[in-house]
């Protein structure tokens, strides 16, 4: 980024904190949170297991760091104001507004907010990236993979309740997004956006445990990434054209690839135990976008560990997988047509996680905590697909 832009965002930064700081009598309470850590990839393959890490055989202490700083001013009478700024290093540490919304709580049981806040996709997503919040050293990334439409802009509905010993609490949210979305393969950002975002989650709690479930659906807009994979198609198309093909059979082939118009569908489901220094948690989650070509993804993972004193251990075992369904193609008559759309269709069906990893977490400071993890897996698709992933660092809070 260039340095104008970076001075342009210090300046936007200054005045949101200028104009939030004078608002009127208002109580403002600042906190924040950070990770500084090491990460080093050894793999067989020449990709990276997943993005937001660093190439083979190099050790970063940029692209799993990060910074954010909240405040949240108390108008009275129920009402707030939250904004939250964040620095991620896989963003050159530029500064980002993430969250920015007002709320009223009418009562101890009922909270209304509305603006820009957390997408929780999954089970632990409002505080994903807030490290310290959690005992890995990285959440699983087979569930917990990174999503950029981990924020929306919408209104939300908070409900907490005691009913015969059991702590029910439920999320209810309506918004849209639109944003870039990192492509694996060029690594260039393509558009798109999600319209109409439901979002509902149920979570009961009892002393040492606690369930929960939850899921949404939204539909895709139009954006460059519908013109991308419209674009991989163009040659498979041309040599269809020129042995028979009719444009509406490679019209018909061209809607199959393309997001625009499409329902995606997430939801999820799991566990969190906390036993007499046992812990144990689970969570498994199943998302795809209807009607196209992409792969339906399923991911879960098992962690259990034990606490002992200021330690933590846990050991887990995860996985995605993409499965392979050629149920869509089944309606393209034209045989070159239908080799392109079964092609298309199992490159999405690669770069599955597999594998198991500890993580070693040791509270040294009330607000900080040092944590060790290491991670071995294997993606199926590749012959050369196993690696390892170690990490070592600090998260904190103030």
């Amino acid at each position: 980024m260039k340095r104008h832009a970076v001075k342009t965002k210090y300046k936007v930064l200054a005045s949101c904190c200028l104009m939030f700081a004078s608002v009127a009598q208002a109580e403002i309470k600042f906190n924040g949170f950070g990770s500084v850590r090491g990460t080093y990839v050894d793999t067989d393959s020449i990709q990276r297991p997943f993005a937001n890490l660093p190439e083979d055989g190099e050790l970063s202490f940029k692209d799993e760091s990060i910074f954010g700083l909240q405040a949240k001013a108390d108008l009275g009478d129920g009402l707030s104001a939250t904004i939250q700024f964040t620095a991620d290093g896989t963003e050159d540490f530029d500064v980002e507004a993430r969250w920015a919304y007002i709320s009223y709580k009418f009562d101890n049981h009922y909270q209304v907010s509305v603006g820009k806040f957390a997408n929780p996709i999954f089970y632990q997503s409002e505080y994903e990236i807030v490290g310290y919040a959690h005992n890995f050293g990285r959440l699983p990334k087979s569930v917990y993979f990174g999503f950029d439409f981990n924020t929306v802009e919408g209104i939300s509905l908070d409900t907490n309740h005691r009913v015969h010993g059991y702590n029910i609490s439920t999320k209810w949210l309506y918004g849209n997004w639109d944003g870039d979305i990192t492509v694996a393969s060029t690594g260039v950002d393509e558009s798109i956006g999600l319209d109409d975002i439901f979002l509902g989650r149920l979570e009961v709690s009892k002393d040492w445990w606690k369930v929960f479930a939850g899921g949404f659906v939204g539909e895709f807009t139009d954006g460059s990434l519908n013109e991308f994979f419209r674009s991989l198609i163009v040659p498979g198309s041309q040599v269809a054209l020129e042995n028979g093909a009719t444009p509406e059979q490679v019209e018909q082939l061209a809607t199959l690839v393309e997001y625009q118009g499409k329902d995606a569908e997430y939801w999820y489901a799991g566990y969190d135990i906390d036993y007499n220094n046992f812990l144990s948690s689970f969570e498994y989650a199943k998302y795809d976008v209807d009607n196209t070509l992409l792969t339906e993804i399923r991911a879960w993972y098992l962690s259990v560990g034990y606490r002992f004193s200021d330690y933590v251990v846990l050991f887990r075992r995860e996985q995605q997988q993409h499965i392979t369904n050629y149920s869509q193609t089944e309606s393209i008559q034209h045989p070159i047509l239908n080799a392109v759309a079964r092609g298309f269709h199992d490159v999405f069906a690669k770069n599955t996680i597999d594998g198991i990893g500890v993580s070693l977490r040791y509270d040294f400071h009330p607000s900080a905590a040092l944590k060790f993890d290491y991670f071995e897996g294997e993606d199926k698709t590749h012959v050369d697909g196993k690696y390892s992933i170690a990490s070592f660092g600090l998260d904190f809070v103030f």
